[in-house]
């Protein structure tokens, strides 16, 4: 057996959190960051943490196209993607449940809970907040190794929050609340660390 060999496999993990979720908040709710108290209108952007139970990577196709050809069919590429589908992150909720409040207020921005309106807050310019790009966001989730190494980068452009899991209590268990979130995205890309 080769000495410098990784000693277990790298699917072979001990911890359930072997992956990290970086995620850069959409510029809606940097507009109502709080760094300084506990606000029902306001976020604590020093205060997001996820740790990430697993992600599904989606499944990326390309389609082929049958064009008849001399009595035959023949296949070629469409060259052209079809849209991913929606992913789902399960994450652990941290004990002052910051993380979760975070990912609320982002759906709630997008359809409000009590009026059922974009923007029911009036953040500032709704004409600026309305286009895209002020609700979506980048995210990567890395995969780590058993020496929590990042070894792979899946890269998610364009993404935005399209449901918010529900909360299970377990009292009467000694493990940890979890949750998970449902987002979209237009563009999906990979890096090898």
């Amino acid at each position: 057996m080769d000495e410098t060999a990784t000693p277990q496999s790298v699917l072979n993990k001990v911890s359930v959190d072997k992956f990290l979720l970086v995620l850069n908040l959409p510029p809606i709710l940097k507009t109502i960051d709080n760094r300084s108290s506990r606000d029902k209108n306001k976020v604590n952007l020093d205060s997001i943490q996820f740790s990430v139970e697993g992600s599904i990577v989606p499944e990326i196709s390309i389609p082929n196209i049958t064009i008849p050809f001399a009595g035959q069919n023949l296949e070629v590429t469409s060259y052209s993607r079809e849209a991913y589908q929606k992913n789902n992150i399960n994450f652990t909720i941290d004990n002052r449940f910051n993380n979760y409040w975070i990912l609320w207020k982002w759906l709630n921005i997008l359809n409000d809970s009590k009026i059922g309106l974009f923007n029911q807050d009036n953040l500032p310019d709704p004409s600026v907040i309305a286009s895209l790009h002020n609700y979506q966001t980048d995210m990567s989730i890395f995969s780590l190794d058993e020496y929590n190494n990042k070894i792979m980068e899946f890269k998610y452009h364009k993404a935005f929050i399209t449901k918010l899991g529900g909360i299970q209590y377990h009292y009467q268990q000694s493990n940890q609340i979890v949750s998970s979130f449902e987002f979209a995205y237009s563009q999906l890309h990979l890096e090898m660390l």
